[in-house]
């Protein structure tokens, strides 16, 4: 999905309320990939991590 506002991402997927959004990249399973992540990066943290670093945003744009 692109381009979709993270505030209508919350109303398609209710009730539903803890997600992130990220850009995947073509070499996530074998590590290295970089995910910016907003508005939380704990729950791709828990999948992600160590092998790909999580970094997170303080805006949706």
């Amino acid at each position: 999905m692109v381009n979709v506002p993270f505030v209508s991402l919350l109303t398609a997927i209710a009730p539903a309320r803890d997600i992130s959004v990220t850009i995947l990249i073509g070499f996530l399973e074998p590590g290295g990939c970089p995910l910016p992540a907003f508005p939380k990066v704990e729950p791709l943290r828990s999948l992600f991590s160590p092998e790909n670093p999580v970094i997170p945003l303080s805006a949706e744009s």
